[in-house]
């Protein structure tokens, strides 16, 4: 999930903020659809060539009408296309309207900018990357 949802914000030059959320974001049913990335935000076309990713309200969306991103797939081993199919593939417990990404798979807690950030922290430290000198 978490490698699913790093290669598509690198594909799609997309903001933290458009595919993270608050605990209290979560409990906007039923317009929660209306303001976040959800499960069906995702459609997979062209036999795996590509996929549309429509954001629903970005903060270059002024009039909040959603912007639908087209993601080639990359052929390697960041192809956000391939990772987002494994994901969608394993996450078939939860509704297509709930939010793209969580954290957990019992729990599901929200996948907010805190646990993105933690977890770009850890990975930067791991090949050396944190490290200074």
């Amino acid at each position: 999930m978490t490698k699913a949802a790093f290669t598509l914000a690198f594909a799609g030059f997309i903001r933290v903020a458009e595919f993270t959320y608050k605990e209290a974001d979560c409990q906007l049913e039923p317009s929660f659809s209306k303001w976040f990335v959800t499960k069906s935000s995702v459609r997979i076309r062209a036999m795996g060539a590509y996929m549309d990713l429509t954001l629903p309200s970005s903060k270059t969306d002024r009039f909040r009408k959603g912007v639908k991103l087209t993601i080639a797939a990359s052929c390697d081993i960041a192809c956000p296309l391939y990772t987002m199919e494994q994901f969608l593939a394993h996450d078939t417990h939860r509704r297509q309207y709930a939010s793209l990404f969580c954290i957990g798979t019992l729990e599901q807690q929200a996948f907010t900018r805190q646990y993105v950030v933690h977890m770009l922290q850890g990975l930067a430290v791991t090949p050396g990357l944190g490290h200074g000198g």
